[in-house]
């Protein structure tokens, strides 16, 4: 899963700017990966605290994979606005940042966790 948003997030970072600049005659690749970055902060945070909020009810992994799934499922959305409607990038460009480091974030923690589970009950360690 890690793998697949990594890869969501290139394809997004290398070609939705390109395909604005081609479709927009006003198009600001700066201003873009501001709004981008900065989206992307919100999301990281907002990922964090929903993580947190759905462990509540519900087991680590499975918040975790929620968040996950919810953050790809919308930016797979916003990434198809792009290719209807690309007059307000700027909007655009928050909302695919924000999805992106939101689905990146979750599954971010739980390798983490991971590796220090191993690390943990490796033979080195001890």
């Amino acid at each position: 899963m890690l793998g697949f948003a990594m890869e969501i997030r290139t394809i997004t970072e290398s070609w939705a700017p390109l395909f604005l600049q081609n479709a927009q005659n006003n198009f600001n690749p700066k201003q873009f990966w501001t709004i981008f970055e900065i989206g992307g902060l919100i999301g990281s945070l907002v990922s964090g605290a929903l993580v947190q909020l759905f462990y509540r009810v519900m087991s680590k992994e499975a918040s975790r994979f929620l968040v996950a799934n919810f953050s790809t499922f919308f930016l797979l959305l916003m990434s198809t606005w792009l290719f209807f409607d690309s007059t307000y990038y700027t909007l655009l460009a928050f909302f695919i940042g924000f999805n992106v480091y939101g689905a990146i974030n979750p599954l971010q923690i739980r390798s983490s966790h991971l590796f220090l589970t191993a690390a943990r009950f490796s033979p080195v360690a001890q």
